[in-house]
């Protein structure tokens, strides 16, 4: 009798273990499915895109967003940006979310339910800077939150994506200087075995492929040290940044503080050869021109613009509009300002957008 009862549990057990990993099998294809239709929905966008530019476009006025001329020489951290914050992420599917929920709790499966619109609607809408995170997956540098589960995306290929920025600054040639943040990514590896680390050589590639696309576009640290006559990046923040009459049509791409951009700083510590600027968090680094400060300390920020540091803070936090937030963020004076309730999301038509002032390019109070 109890070699029966142990034979129908061993064989209970088995039959569980063989419909999990049937249902993981099952969520690994589906969300694989849903990763492809996202690369392909791109593909599809840019060749739409590259059509609708070739049939007569007329370009927009960069004086609806602002009240200073790219013509003139307001130095780059006289003017105020309004950031989207994670500017590529889609919907993820519902099995994501559910399983985001099983391991996190419901409240943080509810925080992934936004998205933006293509970088070129939104920089057709004013916006000037972006946030990417960055991660490599058989050999493609891709934006996604969360691998796997949360890997909806409106830059599934990098390269579009960067393209999609070219195609629009062609057609714009005057255009504010787009400040781009790449945050690379190595956390939540293990959900998807496709996921490469990223080292010394792709980190090479990685500025090979800003330089192809992007070419006498892109403004670097060397192109900083030189306008100011500088040795270092220390004495060209002292000496100040260059105009808009010296920066429109350029591109600026900062690499977000962490593990990889360490990596990235040790290419070349003089950054002479490098493409993009480096930052710090909160406190500044040696060789670093911008900073990444989230939580809005006005002294703190001051501070580190009246040193001619490039700041970049946030106006809310998990997708919540903070009235004492935005304030403080707006007091602080730091000349990025990343949201996530921002007409460039998807699903929202009111949200913050461009307002005027004389001198200063800042966004209006959210309206609910």
């Amino acid at each position: 009798m109890k070699r029966k009862i142990l034979k129908t549990t061993i064989r209970i057990l088995l039959a569980l273990v063989i419909v999990l990993a049937a249902a993981f099998g099952g969520l690994l294809i589906h969300f694989n499915l849903n990763h492809g239709r996202a690369l392909e929905a791109e593909i599809e966008y840019m060749k739409a895109l590259e059509a609708a530019y070739a049939g007569g476009y007329t370009p927009r006025d960069e004086g609806l967003f602002s009240d200073i001329s790219t013509g003139e020489a307001v130095p780059l951290n006289g003017v105020r940006y309004l950031a989207t914050h994670n500017s590529y992420k889609q919907y993820g599917s519902a099995a994501g979310k559910f399983m985001i929920s099983l391991v996190s709790g419901r409240q943080e499966a509810e925080l992934l339910k936004y998205a933006y619109r293509r970088l070129n609607d939104q920089l057709e809408q004013g916006i000037r800077s972006f946030e990417l995170d960055i991660r490599l997956r058989k050999g493609v540098f891709e934006a996604v939150h969360v691998p796997l589960v949360d890997n909806m995306s409106n830059v599934m290929d990098l390269d579009l994506g960067l393209r999609e920025l070219r195609l629009f600054s062609d057609h714009h040639p005057d255009h504010f200087p787009v400040i781009t943040i790449f945050e690379f990514k190595d956390d939540w590896m293990f959900l998807d075995p496709a996921l490469q680390e990223i080292g010394d050589e792709e980190l090479r590639l990685f500025d090979a492929m800003l330089n192809r696309i992007f070419g006498d576009k892109l403004y670097v640290p060397a192109d900083f040290l030189a306008d100011t006559g500088s040795a270092s990046l220390e004495e060209a923040l002292a000496k100040g940044w260059p105009g808009l009459n010296r920066l429109a049509g350029k591109f600026i791409f900062v690499m977000h503080p962490g593990p990889i951009a360490a990596r990235y700083a040790a290419l070349d510590a003089s950054q002479h050869s490098l493409s993009m600027f480096q930052a710090s968090d909160d406190v500044p680094g040696p060789g670093t021109a911008f900073i990444i400060y989230n939580e809005p300390d006005v002294d703190a920020i001051q501070a580190l613009i009246g040193k001619g540091y490039m700041v970049r803070t946030r106006l809310d936090d998990l997708l919540v509009f903070d009235p004492d937030r935005y304030q403080r963020a707006m007091e602080s004076g730091a000349q990025i300002l990343s949201s996530d309730l921002t007409l460039g999301r998807l699903d929202m038509e009111q949200g913050y957008t461009w307002l005027t002032q004389p001198g200063l390019t800042v966004v209006r109070n959210w309206v609910y």
